[in-house]
């Protein structure tokens, strides 16, 4: 089964104490937003079976408390943003096909 989520809801960025977010199976999606700036609690992401997904956005490094980063099986994504490095609190980083 797949969804036709193709961008993430505005109204997810005021969620600022969501603290895991997991997007699955949603074949439009072509890519995590910049308008993650207030999901400051978010600690656990992960984006799976997404086929068209092709980047994450380099406001990632709002993400000040994200522990672990989880990708797979999204044959699309060919690289990730430099600005990845400032995710200090990172403790798993997962990418697979």
């Amino acid at each position: 089964m797949t969804f036709l989520l193709e961008d993430i809801p505005e109204a997810l960025q005021n969620l600022n104490s969501l603290e895991s977010l997991r997007l699955g199976w949603c074949d439009s999606l072509v890519s995590f937003p910049g308008n993650v700036n207030d999901l400051t609690s978010l600690r656990v992401l992960k984006i799976f079976g997404c086929h068209r997904f092709t980047s994450l956005s380099d406001r990632v490094m709002h993400l000040t408390h994200l522990e672990e980063l989880c990708i797979w099986d999204c044959p699309m994504l060919n690289s990730l943003p430099t600005e990845i490095q400032h995710l200090n609190g990172l403790q798993k980083l997962t990418i697979s096909w």
